[in-house]
């Protein structure tokens, strides 16, 4: 039953991670194109947003958890904080060399992104791994019964 486990969190962990690249989209769009933030900060809040969802969904689909919600919380978004850090300046990096390469928008299929769009997924990606391991070995840890 445990050989389940290991294959079956990490895919619920990364849907729940897709999950949370649309939502980090929308705010990401959300804060550029209608409140005119600046780049660095709407990725900054739509690492936040996608944060917080995430939390919520791995706790109650992921991990089941039943650790108290609130110190639980804490410890995710403090464990998740390093994979923000990876993320975000990871999308950066990659835009800045988009925008040196002369690419500011990227055709895929029918769609036009700018390249901050692409370079916000490569940040993810990086991210991903360390805010796998922290949730699964820190944050949602499963209470020994054995003292």
């Amino acid at each position: 039953m445990e050989n389940i486990s290991i294959v079956k969190e990490p895919i619920k962990f990364s849907l729940v991670g897709i999950s949370g690249i649309f939502i980090n989209f929308i705010v990401l769009a959300l804060c550029i194109y209608i409140f005119n933030f600046s780049e660095p900060i709407s990725l900054a809040i739509g690492i936040l947003f996608s944060i917080s969802t995430n939390y919520y969904f791995n706790r109650i689909w992921t991990f089941q958890s039943q650790n108290p919600i609130l110190n639980e919380y804490f410890k995710y978004v403090v464990s998740n904080a390093i994979g923000s850090i990876i993320q975000y300046f990871s999308a950066l990096l990659f835009n800045n060399i988009f925008i040196n390469s002369n690419f500011t928008t990227i055709n895929i299929l029918i769609i036009e992104l700018d390249t901050i769009f692409i370079a916000s997924l490569f940040g993810i990606f990086f991210g991903f791994i360390s805010n796998f391991l922290f949730s699964k070995f820190i944050v949602f840890r499963k209470k020994s019964l054995i003292s």
